[in-house]
């Protein structure tokens, strides 16, 4: 709960004794210690229960965390601590950021963390299908004693009246009760790169619009993760195909309702098409029943993962970057790309490390923290209105035309500021010691 109060707010009090409700304003008016001394604190209680708590669970115990889950908390923490005494500043009489002298401190606690985890023997990567994308895909499903990559998740199980409703949500109009909410944005998906290591950007948006394209021209050749984790025009699910297209063109004249005599609907569902042309494929799980309708479903019982080791060796990676150990860094992040069948890379550097954690973790709750740790978000959000897809399939060409669209209404407004949240006026006139963040 520090940490995720720490990534928000930056310097919180740190409250280690019961306050006494009868005590006077002077002594329940905290002060905020400053961000160090809350990393610190976290840091040093996880060296704390890395000592007592145990290995491993037996199956009745499963969720609950062991010392490999206190060691990758605090592989996380010190790795954020890390990037902000690189990227931040200090702020707020240093109630804010951390000094940059202090980079190789933390990026050391944070690969020695990473490093004790990999080199434990319990933990591994998932690799237990052939197929690339499908054994991605599975790894975030797949709850058996079999995928040893997970090192903590929550654990869900409708049986037992314990759900969630992700997937419903998330499966593609045709294949729910429901409807699909999280898209893909283009702009993300320009992060995949194609299976030769190229750029997931080589191809053009000027010239995805200037000709006609397969999918496969598209998409066969990208990296097994994009596959993993978005729904595209004509992928496979559930024993059916996506779709995305908003009409059909035939003879030249374009048709958006109806079927063609071989079967072709001449335009994909509804909502399917109102967005941004993709959608979420990643911890969507197909064997969770969509029906019920929405609002209130919430039949999905399927963990949810909160460390895993893929997310480790991208810690140990950008750990040893910041310690000038290159060949560590490289090493780390080509046995993640090798898990996904990507060639290797020959170097590393500040770009590569990112693309990579982005690619890898995206939709895990980790790209919105990372943009902001690394203060690139300003740079990626602000008056910034994301891309969407249109697609126009042509019946006679059997191919699609491509036109981008704005996925947004309006720009996006991301300040220098924003990188700490509003502690919020309630707080600060209850507590006149709780000094609010600079900009707000």
């Amino acid at each position: 709960m520090y940490f995720q109060m720490l990534k928000r707010y930056g310097g919180i009090p740190l409250v280690n004794e019961v306050q006494d409700i009868d005590a006077s304003l002077d002594e329940l008016r905290v002060f905020r210690n400053s961000e160090q001394e809350v990393y610190d604190f976290i840091i040093s209680e996880m060296d704390a229960l890395a000592q007592i708590l145990p290995s491993e669970y037996g199956a009745e115990d499963k969720g609950r965390p062991t010392k490999w889950a206190a060691y990758a908390l605090q592989s996380r923490a010190a790795l954020y601590a890390a990037s902000i005494a690189k990227y931040g500043e200090m702020q707020l009489n240093e109630v804010l950021g951390i000094p940059a002298t202090d980079v190789t401190t933390y990026a050391q606690k944070s690969f020695d963390a990473s490093q004790t985890i990999i080199n434990n023997g319990i933990h591994e990567l998932y690799e237990v299908l052939d197929d690339k994308a499908l054994n991605f895909q599975n790894m975030m499903l797949d709850e058996s004693d079999a995928n040893k990559e997970v090192i903590m998740s929550e654990v869900y199980d409708f049986g037992l009246n314990r759900g969630h409703g992700y997937s419903p949500r998330a499966m593609p109009h045709e294949f729910n009760a429901s409807f699909g909410v999280y898209y893909y944005l283009y702009d993300f998906i320009e992060r995949f790169e194609f299976t030769d290591g190229s750029p997931g950007n080589s191809i053009s948006r000027e010239q995805l619009e200037s000709q006609e394209w397969t999918i496969s021209e598209l998409y066969d050749n990208r990296d097994a993760r994009f596959h993993a984790s978005v729904f595209y025009p004509e992928s496979e699910f559930k024993g059916g195909t996506v779709y995305f297209h908003s009409g059909t063109l035939r003879n030249g004249e374009l048709i958006t309702s109806g079927f063609a005599e071989d079967g072709w609907q001449y335009k994909a569902q509804e909502r399917n098409t109102t967005k941004t042309g993709f959608m979420v494929r990643k911890r969507t799980n197909p064997d969770v029943d969509p029906s019920g309708g929405f609002p209130g479903l919430k039949n999905d019982g399927t963990d949810y993962i909160i460390f895993r080791l893929g997310e480790t060796y991208l810690n140990l990676a950008e750990a040893a970057y910041y310690l000038g150990r290159t060949a560590e860094a490289l090493a780390a992040l080509n046995r993640v790309r090798e898990r996904a069948g990507m060639p290797p890379k020959s170097e590393i550097t500040e770009e590569i490390l990112q693309n990579e954690r982005l690619v890898e973790l995206s939709w895990e709750n980790q790209s919105y923290w990372d943009i902001r740790r690394w203060r690139i978000a300003e740079q990626l959000l602000d008056g910034v209105r994301m891309a969407g897809v249109k697609w126009i399939y042509n019946y006679d060409t059997k191919k699609y035309q491509i036109s981008f669209i704005n996925a947004e209404g309006v720009p996006r407004i991301f300040k220098s500021h924003y990188y700490y949240m509003p502690l919020g006026i309630d707080r600060v006139v209850e507590n006149p010691n709780m000094v609010e963040n600079p900009g707000y």
